[in-house]
Parts: structure tokens; sequence; C-alpha cells
């Protein structure tokens, strides 16, 4: 099971992946630009920040884990990257709108 938080910055979307689900399921962008950057501001190469995270997201839905994709998914493309990540593994997914 996939669940996609999208909305703008500041509007919730960790804290209520925080609330309701386990640090692990959670898969943050912000997180991965601190691990990778030591910075969650660091934007310059979001492409690498977003191929790591849909290699997590796959490999945690081919595994059958729930998983949390906490980013903003302001652009359809985003979340629809994702879509077509648990589609290709026959994974349910909901999006969670802020």
């Amino acid at each position: 099971m996939l669940i996609i938080l999208r909305g703008p910055p500041g509007y919730g979307k960790s804290s209520f992946g925080r609330r309701f689900f386990k640090e692990h399921q959670i898969v943050s962008t912000d997180n991965i630009r601190k691990i990778m950057f030591d910075d969650i501001n660091h934007m310059s190469r979001n492409d690498e920040v977003f191929h790591l995270r849909n290699q997590i997201v796959r490999q945690r839905l081919g595994a059958g884990l729930i998983t949390v994709a906490d980013s903003m998914h302001l652009r359809p493309s985003c979340a629809n990257e994702l879509v077509e990540i648990a589609d290709s593994l026959c994974s349910d997914y909901i999006i969670v709108s802020f």
C-alpha cells in the first residue's frame, strides 16, 4: 500500500505522516536531501533525490510494505510517477491532499 502525501510546504504533510505512520514507513524527499546534502533546501539536484525516492518506494512496495511518500507532489507528474510504480507492482495507493 502506497500513501502519497500531496500539498504545499507547511500544510502538515510531515506531521500527518509522523502521527499515523512509523518513521521507517515514511519516504521523505526532505530526509533524502538531508542524507545526501546535509540540507533539506538543496534543490539543485532534485533529479537525483526523486530517483532515489522512487527506488526506495519501489523496493518497499515490492516487499509488500506500507510506504508513505512525503513530498510536495505539486506537479501532477510527480504523483503520477509514484502511481505508475504502485500500478506496476499491483499495489494499492491513495493520495492524501492537503
